[in-house]
C-alpha cells in the first residue's frame, strides 16, 4: 500500500467519524426512550425582551405587536428596543406604544454590542432575558412556554423558529436547513439529554448569567455561537423547547441568500479555527459527553457542504478503486437523505417543501459562492434586509386552514 493510499485512509476516517455524527443522533434517538416531562404549574417570571435593530422598518411594528398578543400577564414582561439607525418614523410611533427605546449608534455595529448596551437600562427587576431578532414574530403562547421552562430549572432554553414566509424558492432553501436543524442539533439532542444548538434568537436566560457572559464577547458575527461555547465550556445545559414558538424572516433572493451564508461561513470557520482549542482544553480538564457532542457539531460542515462533500467523496472512492470505501460513503448519502425526508414529514411541511429538494444544489452553489470574499464578513455586518409585511394575525389565519 503506497503512502498515497495510507494518506487518504486516514484523512477519510477521519472525515467519516465526523460526517456519521447526525446519523449516530437519529439512531440514538430510535433507541433511547424518553420519559415525557409533565408541565408543571409554575411561578411567572418577569422578563425583559431585548429586541436588537439595525436599520429596520415596519418589521419592528409587527414584532412588537405580536409581544404585545401573548398569553401572558402583560406586568411579567418589558419590551426594550435597541435602536441603531431605524426608520425615525416607525421609531415615535413605538415610543408612544410602551416600548422602551435604546437609542444606540456604533461606527461598527454589531447585534452583540446592542445587547451589551442594553445592560445599564435593564436593571435588576427582571428574572430572565428575551433575545428575539427585529424580523421575528412570537407565538402568542411563546412567552408562555420559555417561563415554563426557565421557571423548572433550565438556565438557557432555545425557541423554535420555524419560517414566516415561504414565498419564493430561496426562502424555502433557507428553511430547509432550519428544519433539519431544529430536530438534528436542537430537539433530538435534547432527547438524549445533551444540549441544543442555539439559533441567535427567540431564546430566553436567566437574567444574571445572561449579562454575565455577553459582556465577556468581542466577536463581530456569530456571537450566539459564543454563548453556547461559553456555556457548555461551563456545564451548562441548553434546553429546548419546541412549543415556544418564533416565526423568522427567510431570505427571499439569491443576494440576500449570499450575504446570509457568507455571514455564516465565516462565523463557522472562525468557530473551527478558535471554539475547537477552548473546548479541547476543557475537555483535558474535566471530560463530558456534552463538551465531546458540541466538538463534533464545531468540527462539522453545515449542511449543504457536508452532503455535497459526501457525494464528492463516493465518486472520488470509486475513481480511485476504492470501492469499499465508495460502498460506505454511499450509505452515509443514502442516510441523510432519509434523516432529511424524516425531518420534513415530522415538520408536516406542505408538498413544495419536498420539491425543493430537487433545488439543493442551487444552495451549495450559493455557499460556494459564498466562500470568496468571506473575509468581507469580518468587516461588515452584511446585514440581510427584511421586507416581509405579514403580522401574526396573518400566520395563525394560514395555519388554521
Amino acid at each position: 500500500m503506497s503512502y498515497f493510499n495510507i494518506a487518504i485512509y486516514i484523512l477519510e476516517f477521519f472525515l467519516l467519524v465526523i460526517f456519521i455524527h447526525p446519523i449516530v443522533v437519529t439512531l440514538m434517538v430510535l433507541l433511547v426512550r424518553k420519559s415525557p416531562q409533565r408541565k408543571l404549574s409554575v411561578m411567572k417570571q418577569k422578563f425583559a425582551i431585548l429586541i436588537p435593530a439595525y436599520h429596520e422598518r415596519k418589521v419592528l411594528v409587527h414584532n412588537i405587536d405580536s409581544l404585545k398578543k401573548q398569553n401572558y400577564p402583560e406586568d411579567r414582561f418589558e419590551i426594550f428596543l435597541i435602536n441603531d439607525n431605524c426608520d425615525s418614523a416607525v421609531i415615535e410611533q413605538l415610543r408612544n406604544s410602551n416600548v422602551k427605546i435604546i437609542d444606540v449608534s456604533f461606527p461598527k455595529s454589531s447585534k452583540v454590542k446592542s445587547l451589551q448596551s442594553a445592560c445599564t437600562h435593564v436593571g435588576d427587576k427582571f428574572d430572565s432575558v428575551i433575545v428575539i431578532d427585529a424580523d421575528n414574530l412570537a407565538h402568542p403562547d411563546f412567552l408562555k412556554e420559555i417561563n415554563i421552562s426557565l421557571a423548572n430549572g433550565s438556565v438557557f432554553v432555545q425557541g423554535k423558529r420555524i419560517a414566516k414566509n415561504l414565498d419564493s424558492l430561496y426562502s424555502r432553501l433557507d428553511y430547509l436547513t432550519d428544519i433539519f436543524y431544529n430536530f438534528i442539533d436542537r430537539e433530538w439532542l435534547n432527547h438524549l439529554n445533551l444540549s441544543a444548538t442555539i439559533s441567535g434568537s427567540g431564546f430566553g436566560m436567566e437574567r444574571k448569567l445572561f449579562f454575565d457572559v455577553i459582556n465577556m464577547i468581542d466577536v463581530f458575527g456569530g456571537f450566539d455561537k459564543m454563548i453556547q461555547l461559553i456555556l457548555i465550556k461551563n456545564g451548562y445545559k441548553i434546553d429546548f423547547n419546541p412549543d415556544a414558538i418564533i416565526y423568522d424572516e427567510k431570505v427571499s433572493g439569491a443576494g440576500e441568500m449570499r450575504k446570509q451564508r457568507k455571514r455564516w461561513l465565516h462565523a463557522h470557520m472562525r468557530m473551527i479555527s478558535t471554539h475547537t482549542q477552548v473546548i479541547l482544553k476543557s475537555i483535558v480538564k474535566k471530560i463530558t459527553i456534552d463538551k465531546l457532542n458540541y466538538l463534533f457539531i464545531i468540527l462539522r460542515p453545515p449542511l449543504t457542504i457536508l452532503v455535497f462533500l459526501t457525494l464528492f467523496f463516493c465518486v472520488f472512492n470509486i475513481f480511485l478503486k476504492f470501492h469499499t470505501i465508495a460502498f460506505i460513503w454511499t450509505g452515509i448519502l443514502f442516510a441523510y437523505f432519509l434523516i432529511l425526508l424524516t425531518t420534513l414529514i415530522l415538520s408536516k411541511v406542505d408538498l413544495k417543501m419536498y420539491l425543493v429538494l430537487l433545488a439543493s444544489p442551487l444552495l451549495f452553489l450559493t455557499q460556494l459562492l459564498s466562500i470568496f470574499n468571506i473575509k468581507e464578513a469580518a468587516q461588515n455586518s452584511l446585514h440581510t434586509s427584511h421586507s416581509s409585511v405579514l403580522t401574526i394575525n396573518d400566520i395563525l389565519s394560514k395555519e388554521k386552514k
